[in-house]
């Protein structure tokens, strides 16, 4: 009878040790919740293979945005180039402005015959340009 019961509790340590050695073979975790080499090993590479496909999205995202940071770039030094422009064209009317009101006050100051006989002298300077303009001259 010990002998029966002492065989039982062998018989049972064997068919344990070997459940336990075929999960260890395997790829799934034994009895549900002991992860093996075999299962860490598998979900090691699944999350690696997760992972490398995930830094390659990044890797295209970030090489787009530098694309996009490039043309951003180009377009600000573009708009800077106008505003600068807009800039030197707003200087100029000023001075120009200026200008025509120095000659407005200066003209103010001259008689009203002064003032016509020099628009008789820009007409006929003016006439003359345009005919020898027209004739090739």
């Amino acid at each position: 009878m010990i002998k029966g019961v002492v065989l039982g509790k062998i018989s049972v340590l064997a068919v344990g040790t070997l459940l336990a050695l075929a999960a260890c073979a395997s790829t799934k975790p034994f009895l549900g919740f002991i992860a093996t080499t075999g299962y860490v090993d598998q979900k090691m590479q699944a999350q690696s293979e997760a992972n490398r496909k995930s830094l390659e999205t990044i890797q295209a995202d970030l090489q787009t945005l530098r694309a996009d940071l490039g043309r951003f770039q180009d377009q600000t030094d573009q708009i800077k180039q106008i505003m600068d422009e807009i800039d030197k064209t707003r200087s100029q009317t000023q001075q120009l402005e200026q200008l025509a009101a120095s000659v407005g006050d200066r003209l103010a100051g001259l008689p009203r015959e002064t003032l016509l006989q020099l628009a008789d002298l820009i007409q006929k300077n003016l006439t003359k340009d345009t005919a020898t303009t027209n004739t090739g001259k």
